[in-house]
């Protein structure tokens, strides 16, 4: 349709006739969905990392085994992280979600 002689005009052609192919498909829209549902787990995750700077687990660990007596010791093991990383997991699930919800 284009000649050949002018290669921007016949990319930005084929750019849009592909565009056109995955949009009629549904490609695209469910790339946008997939935006908003990352988003909005990033957003629910982060939150909860806001609110909850982490939890401690513990184990049981044999200290004596004696045949029949045995003396366990419990560990705790606090697992900690800073809310900052809970912010920007929010940020980036906001993020997401506008740029799916510009999108449709």
């Amino acid at each position: 349709m284009f000649p050949e002689s002018v290669p921007c005009i016949r990319t930005a052609w084929e750019i849009l006739i592909i565009y056109s192919v995955f949009e009629s498909a549904g490609i695209l829209n469910q790339k946008i969905m997939q935006k908003r549902s990352i988003g909005t787990v990033m957003l629910i995750i982060g939150l909860l990392m806001m609110i909850y700077t982490g939890f401690t687990y513990v184990t049981k660990k044999k200290v004596v085994d004696l045949g029949p007596v045995e003396i366990n010791k419990e560990e705790k093991h606090p697992v900690q992280w800073s809310p900052i990383v809970g912010a920007v997991l929010f940020v980036g699930g906001v993020i997401l979600m506008v740029n799916g919800r510009e999108k449709v």
